[in-house]
């Protein structure tokens, strides 16, 4: 993790404190709850970030506001057992890895992803809508 400021380290505790109720409700996609950024993003001086809010207890997925590159909207995000099709880079995740789909929930689009959970980070994988190529880049969400 990287050092923040007094505002930042704020955030951080935030984060942790979602992440923490979250975990006793006891849901597959409690691990990602919290705030999420991924600096640079798309080889830009942008930062991506991803609001996990926490489930409302029914365990059916969670939601997420996401800003990248300007793009905004919701995803719904779900556990899932094989990811579709992915670059390479998240095909070689060990297994602490848990895989992911983010569906754009007003797009009607998916990318899938995985999270690393031992290096907490959250890996979108952009090159593929859909489980079909389309070129693009990974966002490497870290919490903040």
């Amino acid at each position: 993790r990287r050092s923040v400021a007094s505002a930042g380290a704020a955030q951080t505790e935030e984060s942790r404190a979602i992440a923490g109720l979250a975990s006793k409700r006891g849901c597959p996609t409690d691990f990602i709850v919290g705030k999420w950024e991924a600096p640079n993003s798309l080889g830009t001086d942008m930062t991506a970030t991803l609001a996990v809010l926490p489930s409302n207890g029914d365990c059916q997925g969670i939601t997420a506001n996401f800003d990248i590159v300007g793009a905004t909207g919701v995803y719904a995000i779900t556990t899932i057992e094989n990811l579709t099709a992915a670059s390479d880079a998240l095909l070689k995740k060990d297994a602490t890895t848990v895989k992911v789909r983010f569906e754009n929930i007003h797009g009607k689009y998916f990318h899938e992803g995985v999270y690393d959970a031992s290096a907490d980070v959250l890996l979108e994988d952009l090159a593929y809508v859909n489980g079909s190529y389309v070129g693009g880049g990974i966002l490497e969400f870290h919490r903040v």
